[in-house]
């Protein structure tokens, strides 16, 4: 027996029905990018006053950046972190490096 929804509608089926030969290909990174982002996570000088916009500003001058994720300000010291995305690992890593030394 086929089991029916309430007003007699089938079931939506749970996977795809269409062949694995016939779906449209997945897109592909560009080479030397990363879709997501190469991350930095910042975990010391957060106050209140900061925002995602203004992390992203300051971050854009070492490159692009993709994402930046901050959770609401919790005043707990090393419980506040923002992520922020860049596009290339060498933009990363040059934020990182200034980040360590204290210039941003």
């Amino acid at each position: 027996l086929r089991r029916l929804q309430p007003f007699g509608l089938p079931r939506p089926a749970l996977a795809s029905t269409v062949p694995a030969a016939r779906r449209p290909p997945r897109a592909a990174s560009v080479e030397g990018t990363m879709s997501r982002g190469v991350p930095v996570r910042i975990t010391q000088g957060i106050e209140p006053q900061h925002n995602r916009v203004a992390f992203m500003r300051a971050m854009a001058q070492f490159g692009e950046v993709v994402y930046c994720r901050k959770p609401p300000y919790s005043g707990i010291p090393g419980e506040d972190y923002v992520n922020i995305g860049f596009a290339s690992s060498s933009a990363a890593e040059r934020a990182y490096e200034e980040l360590k030394a204290g210039r941003v």
